[in-house]
C-alpha cells in the first residue's frame, strides 16, 4: 500500500521501479480513472492479460469493454469477481499487479472486489495499490504480516535526495537554502519539483523558500481545495488563522451555519450525510476525514485530536483569505484568543489577540499568566512562550492601560533595562487605583514582583526586602486565594495557587540575605522557596534556588555541600532545556545558573584548581552577559583578580580591579573587594598602604570574617605578631558563627604566627585543627598561601602527616612543584576557551618579594628569626611575603656589602618591568621624588649606575 497525499511521488516510484526492469516476474499495471466503476474487473482482466500473467481470450479481442454485456442487479456479478481471484490463485508463479489511483474507485461493489483480491488471490500474486489513502480494510492483512505500507514519511524527500533533485534541474542548492526549503515543503515532492523548476527558469540559487512559487499555489488550489466543497473550502479559509485546530476550535472560530459536511474523499462527494440547513460544521470530524484523506492536514499528537495544516497550504489559504477580503480577520483571531484564555493556554491567546490588534487584552492574558518573570504553571515549555510573547510585546502601547505598562515593564526587566522598566512600574501604580477592585490585588501583586526584579538589577538588597514583605502579606490573606463562584478561569483576580508567588518571593529574600552578607538567613529562605518551586512545578525558580544554595555554601567554605547542589542544579538545568531553548532569557534561571558557575569557580579556587576556576567564570561570565547581574559580575572580577594574584602577575590584578569600580553594590561586594585590595597591596610590599585602606574601610560597618583574616594578614606582613593573634582570636572560635572556611584560615594564620613567637605546641594544635577542618571540604588554599611556613610545619610533625595523608602528601607536593629556582621568569596566566572544566591544577610560584616597609619591622624580624623550632630545625623569617599576601621565607641569597631597606627592595622589585618611575610612585603609593631617593641608595648599595646594570646585579644576587 503506497499511499501519501496528491503530489508526494506515489505513481512515480511505482513507475520507476517498473521501469528499472527490477522485478524478475511479470508486471500488470493498471491506471484508475473516474470512470471505474463496476467494470473495474473487466480493466483488471485486460491488464492481467497484456501483462502475461493471465492467459487472453477471457474478454474478447477488439470488443470494447463498454460493449461486453452486464449482468443484471443481484444477477451474480460479484461471481466475475470470485472467478478472477480463483484464477490468480491458480496462477504457476509470481506476479505483480500495480493500480494506480485506487481513490478514484467509488463503487462500493468494485471495493468489495478488490479487497476480495487483497486478501484471497493467493499468494502467487503480488499486489500494489497506489493512493491518496486506503479504500480497502487492511486491519487483517497488517495483523497476518502480508501487508507493506509505505507512507507520507517515507515519500519525503530526505536533504539528501533535495539536493540531487535541484542539481538534475541545473540548480546549485545551498545548505541554508535547501534547509529552509525542506522545512517549507516538508519533503513533499511536486512543492520540490515545482520549485527546482522555477529556480532553473530564473537561476535564484533555489529561492529563498520563504515564499510559495505560482506553480504549487496553482497545485494546491486545484488538487486539493478545488476537490472540496464550497462549504469545506471556506471553513478551511477561516480556520487558516489557527496555527494549530481541534475540533472544538475549528467550530469555534470558523461556525457559520450550513449543512453538515465533511472533506471530499471522492467516494462519493462528501462522506457525510448532509443535515438541515442551519447546522454548523462539525470540526471534529472535517478535521478526522481530512486527516485521514492526506488532504494536507496532519496530526500532531498521539491522540488525534490536535491538527495542523500543512505549511504550504496555509501560506495560499491565508494569501486567499487576505486577497477577497470577505472575512474579519481580527474577529477570527479574537474568538481563538477568548476560547484559549478559556482553557488557560495564555500564549496561544496573547498570539491571536496581538495578531486581532487588541492589545490591551493580550496585555491582561500577560499579567495572568507571569509575564515571563513569575513562574509557576508547571510547563516550562509554556512559560518559555509567554516571555517570548512578553519580549516583541509593542513598547509604545504602554499608555493604552495598566496591564500594558506592566507588560513593557517585563519586557524591560528581561532585557535588564531597569531604567525603561521602572518608568513602566511607576506608571501602572499611578493607575493602580483608576482599576475594578477585583482586579487592583493581581495587578499589585504583579507590581510588587517586577519592582523585586528591578531592584535586583540595582542590586539593592534594602528594596528587595521591602518588596518581599509586601509579597508574603499578600499572600497570607485568606480573601486572596478565594475564587469567586461561576469565575472563569481568566478572570479569578489572581492566581488560585499563591505558592508560584511566594517562591518568588522567598528566593528574592534568600539573594538579598545572601548579598547583605548573612548566608545562614540566605539558605533558610531559598530552602523554603525551593519547596514551594516545586510544588508548583516552577523549575526556574527551582534553579535559581539551587544556584543560591550552591553559592551560599561555597561563601561558607562547605565546598562538598555546594558541589552537591550545583550538581542538583545541572540536573534541573537539563531537565529544563528539554522543554525550552537554550537562548530563553528567563531571569531567575539565569541568576541560578550563574550563580552555580560562580560556585564552582569558588570551590576551584579553594582546592587550588585555577583551570577549572578558570573554566566555571567564564560560565558565570556568559550568563551575566545574557541577563545583567552586578553583584555576580563584581564578584567574578574579585575573583579573577585573586587568581591573577595568586598566578604572580599582581599589576594585572589590580589594573583589573581599577578598571572596574562600580558604586553602589551590596555589602558582599564592598567587603570581598577590600580583602582583595588588601591582598594585592601586601604583595606588592606596601603593608602599610594595605593596613590604611583596611582601617579606612571597616570603620564604615562592622568587619566580617574575610576583612578580618585580611587585616591579620597585614600584620602578620607588618611581622606584628601579637596584633595578629588578636585579631584571629574571635575567629578560632566555633561560636561565631564564621563559617568553616574562615575558621580553616584563621587556624592556619594562628599556626604561622605561634610558629614565628616559638610556640610550637600551639602552631601544632591550630595546623592539626585547620588539616581535620580543611580534609573534609578538601580545602588547599589557606595552607597554599601561607607558603613556606605551613610545609615546614607539616614536615617537621610526621604525626600531622599520618592523620592527613592524602592532603598533606598534596600541599608537599603542591609546594615543591610551585618552587621556582633563581631568576625563574614567572609565568603567563593561563587563559581558557569559555566552558573548559579541566581539573589539572596550574602550577603557583612563589616569586621573590619585597621586604617589610620599616626598620623596626625589619629588627622585628631578625628578633624573631633567632627562635628556633627544634621540630623543624628551620629559620622561620618575617621578611618576605608570597604574592596572596601571606608570608614566606626567601631561600638563604647572597648580599650585598650594605643591605638594602624594605623599601628599597619593593623598589627594586620593579625596576624588570616597564614601568616608569612616575607608575611605580603611583602603584606603591608614594610620591616621584621618593621613588627617585630610593633609586639612588639602591645604585650605591649596588654599586651600578644604570637601572639595567642593578637588575642585573640584583639577579646576581639573588634579590629578583
Amino acid at each position: 500500500m503506497i499511499s501519501g497525499a496528491a503530489g508526494s511521488g506515489k505513481t512515480v516510484l511505482a513507475a520507476s521501479w517498473v521501469a528499472a526492469a527490477r522485478s524478475p516476474v511479470p508486471v500488470a499495471w493498471l491506471s484508475v480513472d473516474g470512470d471505474a466503476g463496476t467494470d473495474l474487473w473487466a480493466h483488471l482482466s485486460c491488464a492481467l492479460e497484456r501483462g502475461g500473467i493471465l492467459p487472453t481470450g477471457r474478454i474478447p479481442v477488439g470488443q470494447p469493454l463498454a460493449m461486453i454485456p452486464r449482468p443484471a442487479p443481484d444477477s451474480g456479478f460479484e461471481r466475475r469477481w470470485r472467478d478472477l481471484a480463483n484464477a490468480l490463485v491458480e496462477l504457476p508463479a509470481p506476479a505483480v499487479l500495480i493500480v494506480d489511483d485506487v481513490h478514484l474507485i467509488t463503487d462500493p461493489v468494485a471495493i468489495a472486489g478488490l479487497e476480495l483480491l487483497a486478501t484471497g488471490a493467493g499468494s502467487a500474486l503480488r499486489l500494489v495499490l497506489c493512493a491518496r489513502y486506503p479504500i480497502i480494510a487492511l486491519h487483517r492483512l497488517r495483523l497476518e504480516g502480508r501487508l507493506v505500507e509505505v507512507g507520507p514519511s517515507d515519500l519525503a524527500f530526505t536533504a539528501r535526495e533535495a539536493v540531487a533533485l535541484f542539481e538534475a534541474h541545473g540548480v546549485d542548492l545551498p545548505d541554508e537554502s535547501r534547509d529552509r526549503l525542506l522545512e517549507r515543503t516538508e519533503g513533499w515532492a511536486a512543492g520540490l519539483r515545482l520549485s527546482a523548476t522555477q529556480a532553473s527558469v530564473h537561476d535564484s540559487g533555489g529561492g529563498s523558500g520563504d515564499r510559495v512559487g505560482r506553480g504549487v499555489a496553482e497545485y494546491l488550489r486545484t488538487e486539493v481545495l478545488g476537490r472540496q466543497p464550497g462549504e469545506v473550502r471556506r471553513v478551511l479559509l477561516r480556520a487558516s488563522v489557527l496555527d494549530r485546530l481541534t475540533g472544538p476550535l475549528l467550530d469555534t472560530v470558523a461556525a457559520e451555519p450550513c449543512p453538515t459536511v465533511r472533506a471530499s474523499t471522492g467516494v462519493a462527494g462528501p462522506t457525510g450525510v448532509a443535515g438541515p440547513v442551519g447546522q454548523v460544521v462539525d470540526g471534529r470530524a472535517l478535521l478526522a476525514d481530512l486527516a485521514a484523506t492526506n488532504s494536507f492536514v496532519v496530526g500532531i499528537d498521539g491522540a488525534d485530536s490536535w491538527y495542523r495544516f500543512h505549511r504550504l497550504l496555509v501560506d495560499i489559504m491565508r494569501a486567499d483569505l487576505a486577497g477577497e477580503g470577505r472575512e474579519d480577520e481580527p474577529e477570527l483571531h479574537l474568538r481563538a484568543a477568548l476560547w484559549f484564555a478559556e482553557r488557560r493556554d495564555f500564549s496561544a491567546a496573547v498570539r491571536h489577540a496581538g495578531r486581532a490588534g487588541d492589545w490591551r487584552y493580550a496585555a491582561c492574558l500577560l499579567v495572568e499568566g507571569g509575564l515571563g518573570v513569575i513562574a509557576g504553571s508547571g510547563d516550562a515549555g509554556r512559560e518559555a512562550q509567554v516571555g517570548a510573547l512578553v519580549d516583541v510585546f509593542p513598547v509604545g502601547s504602554a499608555d493604552q492601560s495598566t496591564e500594558c505598562a506592566l507588560v513593557v515593564a517585563a519586557r524591560g526587566v528581561r532585557a535588564g533595562d531597569v531604567e525603561a522598566a521602572e518608568r513602566c512600574v511607576n506608571s501602572a501604580r499611578i493607575r493602580v487605583a483608576s482599576l475594578p477592585v477585583g482586579r487592583r490585588r493581581l495587578v499589585t501583586t504583579v507590581l510588587d514582583v517586577l519592582e523585586a526584579r528591578c531592584a535586583e538589577l540595582r542590586a539593592d538588597p534594602d528594596a528587595m526586602l521591602a518588596c518581599v514583605r509586601r509579597l508574603l502579606r499578600v499572600g497570607q490573606r485568606p480573601d486572596v486565594t478565594a475564587v469567586p463562584a461561576g469565575a472563569d478561569g481568566h478572570h479569578c483576580g489572581l492566581w488560585t495557587n499563591l505558592s508560584a508567588m511566594r517562591a518568588v518571593a522567598f528566593a528574592t529574600r534568600g539573594r538579598a540575605e545572601l548579598w547583605r552578607g548573612r548566608p545562614d538567613g540566605a539558605s533558610e529562605s531559598f530552602r523554603a522557596a525551593l519547596r514551594l518551586a516545586r510544588e508548583v512545578g516552577a523549575g526556574d525558580v527551582e534553579l535559581s534556588c539551587l544556584g543560591g544554595l550552591a553559592l551560599a555554601h561555597a561563601w561558607r567554605g562547605r565546598l562538598r555541600q555546594a558541589e552537591a547542589w550545583a550538581g542538583r542544579a545541572a540536573e534541573a538545568d537539563r531537565s529544563r532545556s528539554a522543554t525550552t531553548a537554550r537562548d530563553d532569557v528567563q531571569p531567575a534561571a539565569v541568576t541560578g545558573l550563574a550563580d552555580v558557575h560562580l560556585a564552582m569557580a569558588v570551590v576551584s579556587f579553594e582546592t587550588d584548581d585555577f583551570v577549572a576556576a578558570r573554566g566555571h567564570a567564564f560560565e558565570a561570565e556568559r550568563y551575566c552577559r545574557q541577563w545583567p547581574q552586578p553583584v555576580t559580575a563584581e564578584l567574578l572580577v574579585l575573583l579573577n583578580a585573586a587568581i591573577l594574584g595568586r598566578a604572580g602577575d599582581v599589576r594585572t590584578a589590580r589594573r583589573l580591579l581599577g578598571a572596574h569600580r562600580p558604586v553602589g553594590l551590596p555589602d558582599i561586594c564592598v567587603r570581598t573587594r577590600l580583602a582583595t585590595e588588601v591582598e594585592l597591596l601586601i604583595a606588592v610590599g606596601n603593608p602599610d598602604a594595605a593596613l590604611a585602606v583596611v582601617r579606612r574601610g571597616i570603620t564604615e560597618h562592622r568587619p566580617d570574617p574575610a576583612e578580618l583574616l585580611a587585616l591579620a594578614r597585614v600584620h602578620l606582613a607588618r611581622a606584628d605578631t601579637p596584633a595578629a593573634v588578636a585579631i584571629l582570636a574571635p575567629l578560632l572560635r566555633a561560636d561565631t558563627g564564621s563559617g568553616i572556611g574562615s575558621i580553616t584560615a584563621a587556624c592556619v594564620l594562628d599556626a604561622v604566627a605561634a610558629g614565628r613567637g616559638g610556640e610550637v605546641a600551639r602552631a601544632t594544635a591550630s595546623l592539626a585543627r585547620a588539616l581535620a577542618l580543611a580534609e573534609e571540604e578538601g580545602v588547599m588554599r589557606p595552607f597554599v598561601d601561607a607558603g613556606e611556613e605551613v610545609r615546614a610545619l607539616l614536615r617537621a610533625h610526621p604525626g600531622l602527616r599520618a592523620a592527613h595523608r592524602v592532603l598533606v602528601d598534596r600541599l608537599l607536593t603542591r609546594g615543591e612543584a610551585a618552587q621556582p629556582g633563581p631568576g625563574a621568569a614567572q609565568p603567563e596566566p593561563v587563559t581558557m576557551p569559555r566552558g573548559s572544566q579541566s581539573s589539572m591544577a596550574r602550577p603557583w610560584p612563589e616569586p621573590q618579594a619585597a621586604a617589610q616597609n620599616s626598620q623596626a619591622a625589619a629588627q622585628n624580624s631578625q628578633s624573631v628569626a633567632r627562635h628556633s623550632l627544634s621540630a623543624t630545625r628551620h629559620s622561620l623569617s618575617a621578611t618576605q611575603h608570597s604574592p596572596s599576601g601571606l608570608l614566606a621565607p626567601p631561600e638563604p641569597v647572597a648580599v650585598p656589602v650594605e643591605p638594602l631597606s624594605g623599601r628599597e627592595q619593593a623598589v627594586l622589585s620593579y625596576l624588570p618591568t616597564m614601568l616608569t618611575t612616575a607608575e611605580i610612585a603611583k602603584e606603591m603609593f608614594v610620591s616621584v621624588n621618593t621613588v627617585k631617593t630610593h633609586l639612588k641608595s639602591i645604585y650605591r648599595k649596588l654599586d651600578v649606575a644604570r637601572r639595567r646594570d642593578a637588575v642585573q646585579r640584583a639577579r646576581a644576587l639573588h634579590l629578583l
